[in-house]
């Protein structure tokens, strides 16, 4: 686990923040899926 900005998400509600970062590996397969390969590999 690590911790990912949520600098530059649009968001109404998530459950995994913690002081500004989300927790975890976040990934958005319906909004930003051609993203996810580089976050996998970040």
């Amino acid at each position: 686990m690590g911790y990912w900005l949520t600098d530059g998400y649009g968001y109404e509600a998530f459950k995994a923040i913690k002081e500004g970062h989300f927790v975890g590996l976040a990934l958005d397969e319906e909004n930003q899926s051609q993203l996810t390969e580089d976050r996998i590999q970040t």
